[in-house]
């Protein structure tokens, strides 16, 4: 039987359970039952106009917040500062399950669990994972999101987005160093290294890139502009909106490898152009994230681990990669 293909992941109605948690150790509460309602289910909220514009109106979330809980442990200890969330052992399932009965919750209703409270650190797996409850399976995926200072700073709308990136499915927004070459010498791997990406460094919550997008399902397949041989094409902008034969992803293919992603902004101010992105290849997993490449690489190399050199990263002129044929 030949059924139509179920609806990726991260398009439609994110049903989402917050859960507000205390530890011994929490500082004072940076918001409100109230807030964090506001925060992720409004639909005027930052947060909620974010993902509609990224994903061109294909994704919401709508939910629940519950709490406030207090857990009879300290919760920084748990903190790993390598960024591993493996060993972020910040909620297990044992202290979930107390949570559910506490009040009654049919974790059957929701997909993704958010986290708020006072811990140093944000964190997310990447994706959804199997998780037994109560002796149920559920599919999750969990993300911790602490405000902190964050809130107070303005930043935790970004925050709170990029996070919520993983559990939709996707990894780090990162670059690729080569000092005075784009993509061969000695290169440099700079994990969260692009600007212009939520999941990249920064504190704004710039548009995900296209491979991501891609990813995620926002652009289909005939939103994608493959290119396999030599010719000319157009590539729109990667903020504007589908239909009308609009492409706002480019692939460029070499035999059966995928080596870039292309992608046209127009939002950017004076960095506004073409955006190549390397795409970082660990197998078996498949695709794990992307690298994006300076194509004007002697122009600056100052600042935090180089990462000013990739303010004006877009394409000026032309670009050939040695290693295709």
């Amino acid at each position: 039987t030949i059924t139509p293909a179920p609806p990726p992941e991260a398009v439609g109605d994110q049903k989402t359970l917050v859960l507000l948690v205390d530890f011994q150790d929490s500082g004072p509460r940076r918001l409100t039952k109230e807030q964090a309602n506001d925060f992720i289910f409004n639909p005027n909220s930052q947060f909620q106009k974010f993902y509609k514009e990224n994903s061109y109106g294909q994704v919401s979330f709508s939910g629940d917040v519950k709490g406030w809980y207090k857990l009879n442990r300290e919760g920084k200890p748990y903190y790993n500062a390598t960024g591993d969330c493996t060993n972020k052992v910040y909620i297990d399932s044992t202290e979930i399950q107390d949570f559910i009965s506490r009040d009654s919750i049919n974790l059957g209703n929701y997909n993704r669990i958010i986290f708020l409270g006072d811990l140093i650190g944000n964190c997310s797996y990447v994706g959804k994972l199997q998780f037994v409850i109560d002796g149920h399976n559920y599919k999750l995926s969990q993300a911790w999101v602490y405000p902190n200072d964050n809130l107070i700073l303005g930043n935790y709308d970004y925050v709170l987005a990029h996070e919520v990136g993983h559990s939709l499915g996707v990894y780090h927004a990162n670059s690729l160093e080569c000092g005075e070459d784009i993509s061969y010498g000695h290169c440099t791997h700079d994990e969260y290294g692009n600007p212009f990406d939520v999941m990249g460094n920064g504190t704004k919550s710039y548009n995900f890139n296209a491979f991501y997008k891609k990813i995620f399902g926002w652009i289909n397949q005939n939103s994608t502009l493959v290119i396999d041989h030599s010719g000319r094409f157009t590539l729109n902008p990667l903020e504007d909106g589908l239909g009308n034969g609009k492409k706002l992803g480019l692939i460029k293919l070499s035999d059966s490898s995928i080596p870039f992603s292309l992608e046209y902004r127009n939002s950017l101010g004076s960095n506004s152009g073409l955006f190549i992105n390397k795409l970082d290849i660990a197998k078996p997993e498949g695709y794990k994230g992307t690298r994006l490449l300076d194509m004007t690489p002697s122009s600056n190399n100052s600042g935090f681990l180089g990462r000013d050199d990739f303010f004006d990263s877009s394409l000026k002129s032309t670009f050939r990669d040695n290693g295709l044929n």
